[in-house]
């Protein structure tokens, strides 16, 4: 678009020139003639080529902002709906039943659910819990397993604050499948996922 502008306005100096040029050498009773003869075709509502362009321009930059703005939006809407969601569950209590971590791996998981929920280092912090929800659906019990649903749901909001909506929707589907129909990540799942569809 930045191209288009500039070779307009490069062309329409050059031709500017010349219409210059041009209307410096044509009588009053020519000037006459092309007024009125241009009050007909405005009245008629013929566009002349060389506005063509400049229409051209106008409408793709309507079309930029109206896309933009949509997209704003749309992102807005995901996020507000991310920070909605992320406190329906506290993650500290997902992962600690009293006072101190037992292991390692919950004190890790705590941490990234942290992350998640304040929105912090949220590309190491996906990549992290992608690798934890991996080993938590694997077929093998493994130290993982017992949080998948806390780390599904965490990983999900984690999409959903980066605004890509089709990795969230595809965590929030394998949750919903995961989980029994009367649990409580369950039903959020199903919930969230009819919002951002």
């Amino acid at each position: 678009m930045a191209r288009l502008v500039k070779g307009l306005r490069e062309v329409g100096d050059a031709e500017d020139s010349e219409i210059k040029g041009a209307l410096r050498s044509l009588s009053r009773d020519d000037i006459q003639t092309i007024a009125r003869s241009t009050t007909k075709v405005k009245k008629q509502g013929v566009l002349s080529l060389k506005s063509a362009p400049v229409w051209i321009s106008i409408a793709a930059s309507i079309a930029l902002v109206i896309w933009s703005g949509i997209g704003l939006y749309n992102r807005q809407q995901t996020i507000g709906l991310a920070n909605e969601y992320a406190n329906a569950f506290n993650s500290s209590s997902m992962i600690v039943r009293g006072e101190h971590y037992d292991t390692e791996t919950e004190a890790n998981l705590s941490r990234l659910f942290a992350n998640i929920a304040n929105a912090e280092n949220l590309d190491n912090t996906i990549s992290e819990l992608s690798q934890c929800w991996e080993l938590s659906t694997s077929e093998f019990y493994n130290e993982y397993t017992n949080y998948s649903a806390e780390i599904g749901w965490n990983l999900a909001i984690g999409y959903m604050k980066k605004n890509d909506r089709r990795n969230a929707k595809i965590i929030l589907s394998e949750l919903i499948t995961s989980q029994s129909e009367s649990s409580a990540i369950g039903e959020k799942s199903k919930e969230l996922l009819e919002k951002i569809r």
